[in-house]
C-alpha cells in the first residue's frame, strides 16, 4: 500500500483533472441512454431492462445504475458526472492494487498516469459512458478475486466470487468478456506456460463470455436499419482497418494530442497497402517479442498483448452503429490503456533504478513534466465536454465531415432559437449525406419553422422516399403541405404516418385539426376518440370531440362531452362557452345562460361569450329570461373588443338595442351589420336574416329567436 501522501496526490490530481466536467450537461446520445429513455424513467423499467430487448444495448447493470440515478438526480446532470468520476477514481485505486499484486514495477505510477490520461476524458466526462467506468470496476475486482484464488490454494470461495464479478462486469458492458483470455495471458507471463488446469479453471469464464458475446453479436445489428447495414464495411476492409486502428490507439496512448470526439475515416487511396503494412508490422513486432520472450520481450508481450486483446472488440469485427461515424473512439481505449500504462511505468521504473543519480534527477523531472502536461490536457478537455456547443464545434474543427456532430450542432442551435445559424449547419449536413432520411427530415422541419414550406417539401418528400418507415418525415411533410393549403395531400401524409406510429398524439391532433378545417367532422370525431383512448383525462380533447359532435347534429352527445371536459378541468373557459351554445341549440335557454355566465366569471372579456349571452338576453321568447339593459352592455363590449368589424356582433347589438327600446340605435347597428356582411361576401341566408331584423326595428318590434 502506498504512503498516504502519494495516495492523496493520486486522488487529488484525479479529481482536479475532471473537476470542470462536473458542471457539464447532457451531450449527444445521453438522451437515448438516460433522460429520454423510457426504460430508465419508468418506475417498472427494471423488468424490461433485464428481460427484454427494448434497450439500445443489452447492458442491464449499466441501465440499472441509470435507473437508480434518475430517481436521485432526474435531469440534474451534475449527479451523474460525480458518480462517473467517483467510479473512475475507484478504478484507479483498484488498478494500483492489482498492479501491486501482479508485482508490476512502478504500479502506482501506472495507476496515476491512467487516472489523468487525456484519452480517458471521453469515458469519464460523458454520462452515457458510465458503462465503461462501471464495467471496469467489476472487471478489476474480478481479476483481484482471481489472483486471490490462484495464489491462495485455489479455494472455491474466491473462485465463485471472481466468476460472479466477471458476470457483473460483462452485464455492465459486454466487451469485458476478454477477461478469461487476459487471465490465461497472465498465467503465461507469471509462470511461463498455460497448463491444463488453467484451461479448466477458466472454462466457465469462457462459457459466460461465449453466451454474452453471441448475445452482443445478435443484439447490436438489430439496432441497425437497412440504411446503416448497407453502409457497413465488409470483412476485408474491416481487417485492413483493424491494423491501422491498432497503431492509431497505440499512438494516442503514447502521445495523446489531437483528440477528437469523432475521428475522420481512413480516407487515403492506399488503404489496402497501408492496412497490409500495418498488419505485417504488428505481426513482425509480435514475432520479435516472442523471439526474446525469455528476456525483455516477456514483459512487452504481456503489456502489449493485453492491449491488443482488449482492443479486439473495438476493431470493427462486431457491427456497431458508431463505426459508421468513426473507425476509432477514445472511449474504446479505456480498458486497453491499462496495458500501455503498466508497461510504460515498469520501463521507466527499471530505467530509473539503473540510472546514475544525475540521470535519476533528470528522469524524475521528465516524469513530473509529463504528469503536469497530462493533467492540463485532461482538465482542458474536461472543460470542453462541459459545454456541448464548444465540444461540437471543436469536433468539427478536427473533422469537418462529421455529419452527426454537425447535425447535433444544428439541432442545438434550433433549441437556442438561432434558426439561421442552424440552417447553415443542416444544409451542410444534407450536402454531405443526401441519402439520409433523418437529415433530410431535420432540414425540412427547420425550413418549415422558418415559414418556408415550399422549400421544405422537396426535402421531406425525399426523406419519405429514403425511409418509408420513418413516421416523423410524413408528419412534417403533412405540416408543410397544410401550410401550402394542400389539405387533402396533408391529410393523406398524416394518415400514412399514423399507420407507422399510431400512438403519436401530436400528429393525430394535427390531423384532427386539418379534418375540422375541411369540415369533415365525422373523421375528426374518430381521431379524437382515438386520442381520448390514449389520454382519457385530457379535457381539451373532450371539448373538441363535443364540438365535432355538435357540428354533426349530435347535440345531446355533445353536451355530455362538454360536461365531461368541464368536470376534468372546471376552469376550461371555452368548454363553458361551447356547452352554452349546445344547450341553446337544444332549447335549454336557462342552462345556456348559466353556462355563459360561468365562462364570463372565468374570463370577463371573452367576446364570444359576451355576444352569445347578449343574444339570448335580447331575443328569447321567455320574458323572465330577457334583460335588454344587460344585453346592450354585453353586446357593446363584444363589438368594442373586435373593433366593430364583426357583423354577427353588430347584429346582436342591434337586437339588444331593440329589446331595450332603443330602436334608432338598433337600426343604426343593423345597417352596419348589413354593410359589413355585404363587404365580406356573406351568404344570402345571413343577409335575409339581417333584412328581417331591420323590418322589425323599423316597425318598433324587438326581434325574437325562433
Amino acid at each position: 500500500m502506498p504512503h498516504w501522501l502519494p495516495l492523496s496526490l493520486l486522488i487529488g490530481l484525479t479529481i482536479l483533472a475532471y473537476l470542470p466536467c462536473v458542471q457539464g450537461g447532457f451531450i449527444w446520445d445521453d438522451n437515448v441512454y438516460v433522460f429520454e429513455n423510457q426504460l430508465v424513467r419508468s418506475p417498472d423499467g427494471l423488468r424490461d431492462i433485464w428481460l427484454s430487448t427494448k434497450s439500445v444495448e443489452y447492458y442491464p447493470l449499466t441501465y440499472t445504475l441509470f435507473w437508480l440515478e434518475w430517481r436521485l438526480w432526474g435531469l440534474n446532470a451534475t449527479g451523474y458526472h460525480v458518480v462517473n468520476i467517483l467510479l473512475h477514481l475507484c478504478n484507479v485505486l483498484l488498478l494500483g492494487l492489482l498492479l501491486v499484486r501482479l508485482r508490476v514495477p512502478g504500479a502506482w505510477w501506472a495507476a496515476l498516469f491512467f487516472a489523468v490520461h487525456p484519452v480517458n476524458v471521453e469515458t469519464v466526462a460523458w454520462i452515457s459512458e458510465g458503462k465503461n467506468t462501471l464495467s471496469l470496476f467489476f472487471y478489476l475486482l474480478a481479476w483481484l478475486a482471481w489472483l486471490r484464488f490462484a495464489s491462495g490454494g485455489r479455494r472455491r470461495g474466491p473462485y465463485l466470487l471472481a466468476l460472479l464479478l466477471f458476470v457483473l462486469a460483462a452485464l455492465s458492458k459486454t466487451t469485458m468478456i476478454v477477461l478469461p483470455v487476459v487471465l490465461l495471458l497472465w498465467s503465461w507471463w507469471s509462470r511461463g506456460r498455460v497448463t491444463v488446469r488453467d484451461l479448466r479453471d477458466t472454462a466457465p469464464f469462457f462459457v459466460v463470455a461465449l453466451i454474452l458475446g453471441l448475445l452482443l453479436v445478435w443484439f447490436i445489428p438489430q439496432r441497425l436499419g437497412a440504411e446503416e447495414l448497407a453502409r457497413y464495411p465488409g470483412l476485408g476492409r474491416t481487417l485492413l482497418e483493424s491494423g491501422l486502428n491498432t497503431w492509431f490507439y497505440l499512438g494516442k496512448a503514447l502521445l495523446p494530442v489531437g483528440l477528437c470526439l469523432v475521428y475522420p475515416p481512413w480516407g487515403f487511396g492506399g488503404l489496402a497497402v497501408a492496412g497490409i503494412v500495418s498488419l505485417l508490422t504488428l505481426a513482425g513486432g509480435g514475432f520479435v517479442l516472442w523471439r526474446y520472450r525469455d528476456r525483455w520481450g516477456r514483459a512487452c508481450l504481456f503489456g502489449l498483448g493485453y492491449f491488443v486483446i482488449c482492443l479486439v472488440p473495438a476493431l470493427g469485427f462486431i457491427k456497431h452503429p458508431y463505426l459508421l461515424q468513426s473507425p476509432v473512439a477514445d472511449r474504446w481505449q479505456y480498458l486497453p490503456l491499462i496495458g500501455v500504462a503498466a508497461l510504460g511505468a515498469a520501463a521507466v521504473h527499471r530505467l530509473y533504478q539503473r540510472a546514475p543519480a544525475p540521470r535519476q534527477t533528470l528522469l524524475r523531472g521528465a516524469v513530473a513534466v509529463v504528469l503536469v502536461v497530462f493533467v492540463v490536457l485532461t482538465w482542458t478537455r474536461s472543460a470542453l465536454f462541459a459545454d456541448a456547443e464548444k465540444l461540437n464545434r471543436a469536433t468539427l474543427t478536427c473533422n469537418p465531415q462529421a455529419v452527426v456532430i454537425r447535425n447535433n450542432l444544428g439541432l442545438q442551435l434550433i433549441q437556442q432559437g438561432r434558426l439561421t445559424d442552424a440552417l447553415d449547419q443542416l444544409r451542410q449536413v444534407v450536402r454531405l449525406r443526401p441519402d439520409s432520411a433523418e437529415f433530410r427530415n431535420n432540414l425540412g422541419n427547420l425550413l418549415l419553422q422558418l415559414g418556408r414550406p415550399q422549400e421544405a417539401i422537396p426535402h421531406l418528400q425525399a426523406a419519405v422516399r429514403l425511409n418509408r418507415d420513418f413516421p416523423q418525415s410524413r408528419f412534417n411533410l403533412g405540416a408543410a403541405l397544410a401550410a401550402r393549403g394542400q389539405l387533402d395531400e396533408a391529410i393523406r401524409s398524416y394518415r400514412a404516418g399514423l399507420e407507422l406510429a399510431p400512438n403519436n398524439g401530436p400528429a393525430r391532433l394535427k390531423l384532427t385539426q386539418l379534418l375540422m378545417s375541411g369540415n369533415d367532422f365525422a373523421a375528426a370525431a374518430t381521431q379524437l376518440r382515438e386520442l381520448l383512448r390514449l389520454s382519457p383525462t385530457h379535457a381539451e380533447l373532450h371539448d373538441q370531440l363535443a364540438y365535432c359532435l355538435l357540428r354533426r347534429g349530435e347535440t345531446e352527445q355533445a353536451i355530455a362531452e362538454f360536461r365531461e371536459a368541464i368536470r376534468l378541468q372546471p376552469r376550461l373557459v371555452q368548454a363553458h362557452v361551447n356547452l352554452g351554445n349546445a344547450l341553446a341549440l337544444s332549447g335549454r335557454a336557462g342552462e345556456a345562460i348559466a353556462s355563459f355566465r360561468r365562462a364570463l366569471q372565468l374570463d370577463p372579456e371573452l367576446p364570444g361569450a359576451q355576444n352569445n349571452l347578449a343574444w339570448l338576453l335580447a331575443t328569447l321568447n321567455d320574458p323572465s329570461l330577457r334583460d335588454g339593459t344587460e344585453a346592450v352592455q354585453l353586446a357593446a363590449r363584444a363589438v368594442a373588443a373586435t373593433g366593430g368589424d364583426e357583423s354577427p356582433f353588430q347584429k346582436t347589438l342591434a337586437a339588444a338595442f331593440a329589446e331595450a327600446g332603443r330602436f334608432a340605435d338598433a337600426l343604426a347597428a343593423i345597417e352596419k351589420a348589413m354593410v359589413r356582411a355585404a363587404a365580406r361576401g356573406a351568404d344570402q341566408a345571413l343577409i335575409d336574416e339581417l333584412a328581417t331584423q331591420r323590418r322589425c326595428y323599423e316597425t318598433g318590434i324587438a326581434y325574437r329567436e325562433q
